[in-house]
């Protein structure tokens, strides 16, 4: 009785871990998303205020940078974070090192998958013609060794 409890206890705390993670993973995902909203609108912002202050330019510009930079930085970070709870879960036995769950999904891995497909199909092309290439040039030269023969 004693091992089904404990049993149980291990098996809700699993739960809540997997759900634990699971959230941070959503939360993390939507940091980005607001993150690249603010990368896109707080330099525009800054740089149309350059734009229309004729005073301080400079200022504005300088603003501009940093808020590029910081963004880049806060982004960097929320990645990392997510990262490192993903490699926390693998080694908790949480997610299965099969499953990659990424900030931004499938996407990134199905492009890379889908731009070495075509990168084979233009390996098979290219072999193909240099295959053609050098029948055709050695029916070229086939035929002209025959004719220096044939003259001999």
């Amino acid at each position: 009785m004693t091992e089904t409890k404990t049993e149980n206890r291990y098996e809700e705390q699993f739960q809540k871990l997997k759900a634990y993670s699971e959230e941070e993973h959503k939360n993390n995902q939507h940091k980005i998303k607001v993150g690249i909203w603010v990368n896109i609108f707080l330099p525009l912002f800054f740089l149309i205020l350059s734009f229309i202050n004729t005073d301080s330019k400079i200022v504005f510009l300088i603003f501009w940078i940093i808020s590029l930079f910081a963004i880049a930085f806060y982004l960097m970070t929320v990645e990392y974070q997510d990262y490192s709870l993903q490699e926390r879960m693998r080694e908790f036995g949480v997610v299965e090192e099969d499953e990659r769950d990424f900030l931004f999904g499938h996407a990134v891995s199905s492009v890379t998958d889908k731009a070495m497909d075509k990168a084979d199909v233009i390996n098979e092309k290219l072999t193909e013609t240099k295959k053609t290439i050098s029948n055709t040039i050695t029916k070229v030269l086939g035929s002209d060794t025959d004719k220096e023969d044939k003259d001999q």
